[in-house]
């Protein structure tokens, strides 16, 4: 009799503003710019197969229906430094900070773009492939209008998916 292999999930890891995991400050930032995370440590390997991540951004205004806030995925080997002691994807540090030119996107992954619709609030899962332990995202506000003020508006949900045998 064959096994059955089912997909189980781990615990909820949080990148936001404050009280999370790790830190993001998305707060107001504009059309045209862009914020990294801090990085968020997976485990040491052997650590989960996938990522279920979950973009939530809202923005001042309602924006133009089909804009886009594009999500990006940038893994490392190390908790700090960059180049060859760390071999972060997109050559980026370790902590919260700002784009200001999606072009230093280029050499990361791209997850995903959260579509503007009718409201401010936004909402759009996707799945990553992580290869690495430790994790940062990014997004690029091209929504043309900021996102919110409000600290605790904008938030990545990371949840570990597992392969299990029964």
């Amino acid at each position: 009799m064959a096994s059955a292999i089912y997909l189980q999930r781990g615990a909820q890891l949080t990148i936001k503003s404050s009280g999370g995991t790790a830190v993001i400050t998305p707060t107001s930032v504009g059309n045209g710019a862009g914020r990294i995370s801090a990085r968020l440590d997976l485990g040491a390997f052997p650590h989960a197969d996938l990522l279920e991540i979950i973009c939530i951004l809202k923005t001042v205004s309602v924006p133009t229906t089909g804009t886009v806030a594009r999500v990006y995925c940038i893994g490392s080997d190390a908790a700090t430094g960059q180049g060859s002691t760390a071999y972060t994807d997109g050559y980026f540090a370790e902590s919260d900070a700002a784009i200001t030119n999606e072009d230093t996107l280029r050499n990361t992954d791209l997850l995903t773009s959260v579509q503007a619709d009718v409201q401010t609030v936004f909402q759009k899962r996707a799945i990553y492939a992580p290869t690495r332990r430790y994790l940062q995202i990014a997004f690029w506000n091209a929504y043309g209008v900021a996102m919110s003020g409000t600290a605790a508006d904008c938030l990545f949900l990371v949840t570990p998916l597992y392969y299990e045998n029964q």
